[in-house]
């Protein structure tokens, strides 16, 4: 109620290699004032540049409705 965004999963993921750990921990490591869509897109790269986490099962299902250009932590 009142969300301007929610980051959402398109299916399960199971956590194998801690791939949705990793994914989430990435997510809010951002520096404070990055936009959150980019924020996920950098938690997500570093999800592909790992071999047992590089298909997009592990890191494709996760997505932003609504303002991804808010940032998750404010500066």
């Amino acid at each position: 109620a009142g969300a301007r965004s929610v980051i959402a999963s398109h299916w399960p993921v199971p956590d194998d290699f801690e791939a949705t750990k990793r994914l989430i921990t990435g997510l809010f490591s951002a520096t404070p004032g990055t936009a959150a869509g980019q924020a996920l897109r950098s938690a997500q790269v570093k999800l592909m540049d790992d071999a047992n986490t590089s298909h997009p099962y592990y890191w494709a299902a996760f997505a932003i409705v609504g303002d991804a250009e808010r940032p998750l932590l404010q500066r």
